[in-house]
């Protein structure tokens, strides 16, 4: 048998009086463990009772263990024998909050409170006094919508339909994503509740189609997202993938994507040239017919801004608009043609001439890639600098010396032969021994 329980207590930071005591199992560390990170991961629980809950809210508490290695047989008795010794708050007989005798055992309530529960719903406090069968007050009168004959009970409806009790109320209720199919209806009309108040009743409409779909359930089932997913964006919590409105949004003229606010990113914004404001990223995009991601990026720098928009707060601290931008500080760099000696005034201004995409010119120019143009930075070719910058080691070829097949790169060697990237890189850089037979290619080349 495993000796692996322990016995642990809880003292209060004011007086280190004990005011609770268990047991538990030592779990085993696990790094990948949601819960148990720790050896004795019981002993520090705080979601325990109310009175325990109290005191650590006003006091604090300290955890001590007490004893450990023994079986579970070993702990029950101890657990009892310690909380017999020190007595219970409930029962009058100590300080300790604990609801149970310990070792596994149910509560036990005192006399005196089995007694007050006893005479508080005794004779005419009990709501059941002098009522009998289907006079009981959990009996609900329902009535027959076609004849209008009245039936004392829901049980006897039921009855008179040869149904299960269970089936009438879902139903007569409209619980659990039921209709009301009975015919019944409560006699009291407070209690009758029409399927569309309730929340996977509410009625969705298909934007493109215009079809009116009743339930929320159906309507998630057709998306083959969760109820939960959906719900959110309805409301505007997620963005609107699905063509789906709620039938009051969609009377109101809104579109699916209109409802969704990026909460991280609601910033004003502002339009440069007609000087209107907008309250959001989103609400800009949608009045210029940009897409609400490009102009974000735009807006945050990440790519160049060449939209009317600015951040409200940049603008009204007098930046430019691209003071933030990446490649404003490389795209701002002018450019020459080694053979033409054509000057360019930016990277964007070429690329516009020569048609060639701005992250492929600026790679040619930074040495990410093998330059093919004879464009290169004015500064550079200013100071004598003619050559173009050549590309990183990652981008260099590999050579196989025992097959003399030379690879692109060592991304192609990797995927080829199935080497880790990057311990590979580090036998190609030669921060450690080389154990392959591969070597970078102008390394070879120096040797011959």
């Amino acid at each position: 048998m495993d000796n692996n329980y322990y016995i642990y207590r809880h003292r209060r930071l004011d007086d280190f009086s004990i005011f609770y005591v268990g047991m538990s199992e030592v779990y085993e560390r696990d790094s990948k463990s949601k819960y148990f990170t720790r050896l004795y991961s019981r002993a520090h629980v705080k979601k325990r009772t109310t009175y325990w809950g109290r005191i650590v809210e006003k006091h604090g508490y300290a955890v001590e263990i007490v004893a450990e290695n023994l079986t579970k047989e070993e702990a029950c008795e101890l657990e009892i024998f310690i909380i017999d010794t020190y007595g219970r708050l409930d029962l009058k007989e100590g300080r300790l909050v604990n609801n149970t005798g310990g070792g596994e055992g149910s509560i036990r309530q005192s006399e005196e409170v089995r007694k007050a529960k006893s005479e508080r719903f005794r004779g005419k406090n009990n709501p059941n006094y002098g009522r009998k069968g289907e006079l009981a007050c959990k009996s609900i009168p329902v009535y027959e919508v076609s004849t209008g004959k009245v039936f004392p009970s829901m049980t006897s409806a039921a009855e008179y339909l040869g149904i299960a009790i269970s089936e009438f109320t879902s139903q007569i209720s409209c619980c659990k994503n039921r209709r009301n199919n009975t015919g019944f209806l409560h006699v009291d009309s407070s209690l009758d509740r029409e399927p569309e108040d309730r929340r996977r009743h509410v009625k969705i409409v298909d934007f493109n189609t215009g079809e009116l779909i009743e339930t929320l359930t159906e309507a998630a089932k057709r998306a083959g997202v969760s109820h939960k997913y959906l719900t959110g964006m309805l409301r505007g919590t997620y963005n609107n993938k699905t063509n789906y409105l709620y039938k009051s949004d969609y009377d109101n003229g809104l579109k699916p994507d209109e409802l969704y606010e990026d909460k991280k990113n609601n910033r004003p914004v502002i339009n440069i040239e007609t000087k209107q404001e907008y309250s959001s990223v989103l609400k800009a995009s949608i009045e210029s017919n940009i897409n609400k991601s490009s102009l974000l990026n735009k807006l945050k720098g990440v790519t160049y801004n060449d939209s009317p928009f600015q951040f409200l707060e940049d603008y009204t601290k007098g930046l430019e608009v691209n003071h933030n931008c990446r490649t404003n500080r490389n795209n701002n760099k002018k450019l020459i043609d080694k053979n033409t000696f054509v000057v360019y005034n930016s990277i964007t201004e070429a690329c516009e001439t020569l048609g060639i995409k701005l992250t492929t010119l600026s790679g040619y120019l930074n040495g990410y890639k093998i330059n093919p143009t004879n464009l290169m930075y004015l500064s550079d070719y200013e100071v004598g600098n003619y050559e173009s910058k050549k590309p990183t080691i990652d981008s260099q070829k590999v050579i196989d010396t025992s097959t003399s097949i030379i690879y692109s790169s060592k991304k192609e060697v990797c995927r080829v032969f199935g080497y880790d990237y990057s311990k590979f890189k580090t036998y190609m850089s030669g921060k450690k021994e080389n154990n392959t037979t591969f070597l970078p290619y102008n390394i070879t080349q120096t040797i011959i």
